[in-house]
C-alpha cells in the first residue's frame, strides 16, 4: 500500500500572512501588533520583518488579497453564467448576503480600513476606493447588459443596497438582513428585458 505524503507545513510567509490576516479582519489594521503576528505565526518580529519589511506591507497585501478575493468572486460568476447577466447580478446579491453573519461580528474589511486610516490621500485608501469603483462599472455593464432601464443608476441602487446591508448587519439594527437584502435586488432586477449580451 503505497505511503500517504506527509502535509506539508505552511511557509514562514504563509503563517504570517494567514495569522495576520485573520486577524485584521476580526480586529482591524489599528489593533493589531507585530508581535501578536509573530506569537500566532510561531516567529518573532525579526522573522516578520524578514518577510514583509513592516506592518504597513502586510496590511498592503491584506488589502490586495481582499481585493483579489472579491474580484475572484465575479469572474467565477462570469464564468458560470457567460450569457446572462442577470444570474451574475443576482449571484453576486446573493454572495455578500450569505456573508452578513460574518460582517455582523467584524464588519466590512473595506469600510473598517477607511474608518481607521481616515485619510483619503492614503494609498490604500485610494486602492479601495479604485475598486469600488471598477466594481460599481462592472454592475453597471452588467445591467445594460440585462437590459435594466438606467443601467448606470441600477448599478448605483444595487451598491448602496449591498453596502448599506453591511452596515445595517453590523448594528444590528434590523432582522433577517438578508432576506430584505435578496428582495430589493429581486425589485431591481424584474426590470430586466433581456439575459442575453448586446
Amino acid at each position: 500500500m503505497p505511503a500517504v505524503p506527509k502535509r506539508r507545513r505552511p511557509s514562514l510567509k504563509q503563517r504570517i500572512e494567514i495569522a495576520a490576516y485573520a486577524m485584521f479582519e476580526e480586529m482591524g489594521i489599528g489593533h493589531v501588533t507585530v508581535d501578536a503576528i509573530a506569537e500566532a505565526a510561531e516567529t518573532n518580529k525579526a522573522g516578520v520583518y524578514r518577510q514583509f519589511g513592516s506592518k504597513d506591507a502586510l496590511v498592503e497585501a491584506w488589502i490586495v488579497d481582499t481585493i483579489v478575493r472579491y474580484r475572484s468572486m465575479l469572474d467565477d460568476l462570469e464564468y458560470s453564467f457567460p450569457d446572462d447577466p442577470v444570474a451574475q447580478l443576482r449571484g453576486f446579491a446573493e454572495n455578500i448576503a450569505a456573508n452578513l453573519p460574518a460582517i455582523s461580528d467584524r464588519g466590512c474589511p473595506f469600510v473598517n480600513t477607511i474608518a481607521e486610516i481616515g485619510d483619503s490621500t492614503n494609498p490604500l485608501i485610494k486602492r479601495i476606493m479604485a475598486h469600488k469603483a471598477k466594481q460599481a462599472e462592472h454592475l453597471a455593464k452588467l445591467c445594460e447588459r440585462a437590459g435594466i432601464p438606467g443601467p448606470a443608476v441600477a448599478a448605483a441602487h444595487i451598491t448602496f443596497v449591498l453596502e448599506g446591508a453591511q452596515i445595517t448587519a453590523q448594528n444590528g439594527s434590523v432582522e433577517n438582513i438578508a432576506d430584505h437584502t435578496l428582495s430589493i435586488i429581486e425589485t431591481i432586477l424584474e426590470t430586466a428585458t433581456t439575459e442575453k449580451p448586446r
